[in-house]
């Protein structure tokens, strides 16, 4: 199970009226300074309070460093909510902006290093999780690169691919992310309907073409 679905699954987990919300699945920037959304919500209801949109949260990290966008998501931050933005920088760093979500303010910046140990680490445990996981259909763009490569590779923008999503789905996104599935280019994004409903999408990042949603109902009984 890769760190997405995790993300669906915690989610999800929240969304059944989990007593406390505990929400860092993705670890964020470190000294993040204090946002102008105070977070005393479940994660389902993060799109709702954003006043940024993950569109003006992308085009903010983009001005900061030139590249293209790995990640996406709204996080609860030291009790704040922010939009976390991945960018794989034209130089192959990987860089994190913790964006507070209310404003645009970029509170906090992180280096993360594209390990490709990790990644074969990934790829072992992904090996072992496919014996339980349904294989998607074949992709329009084949993965021989590590994460800082994949937006070069990706055809569709992590904005095209919001907006697919969204022309596609009622609702407002929670995540998204640029991945491989089966040794082809995704994006996995997340969107919460107004009535709670968690929807997890998958979309060919070489064609656009929805590969999946799934739909998660969620009982108030």
């Amino acid at each position: 199970m890769n760190n997405f679905h995790k993300l669906v699954l915690t989610v999800l987990a929240v969304a059944l009226a989990l007593s406390t919300a505990q929400f860092n699945v993705v670890q964020g920037s470190e000294n993040v300074r204090a946002g102008s959304i105070q977070v005393k919500h479940f994660p389902q209801e993060f799109p709702e309070l954003a006043k940024i949109t993950p569109h003006e949260a992308v085009k903010i990290a983009l001005k900061q460093a030139k590249g293209g966008i790995l990640e996406v998501e709204l996080e609860n931050e030291d009790g704040y909510l922010v939009w976390d933005v991945e960018v794989a920088t034209e130089d192959g760093a990987i860089k994190e902006y913790a964006i507070d979500a209310g404003n645009g303010k970029i509170l906090g910046v992180s280096v993360e290093e594209d390990d490709e140990d990790e990644e074969k680490e990934k790829e072992k445990e992904k090996g072992e999780d496919d014996e339980d996981e349904e294989k998607i259909e074949q992709g329009s763009v084949k993965v021989e690169h590590s994460p800082s490569e994949y937006p070069g590779l990706a055809k569709i923008s992590a904005v095209e691919a919001i907006d697919i999503a969204l022309g596609l789905v009622k609702g407002k996104l929670f995540a998204l992310e640029l991945d491989e599935d089966d040794g082809y280019l995704i994006y996995e994004m997340i969107v919460i309907g107004a009535n709670g409903a968690v929807k997890e999408i998958e979309l060919d990042a070489g064609t656009g073409e929805i590969i999946e949603i799934e739909e998660y109902e969620h009982d108030d009984d």
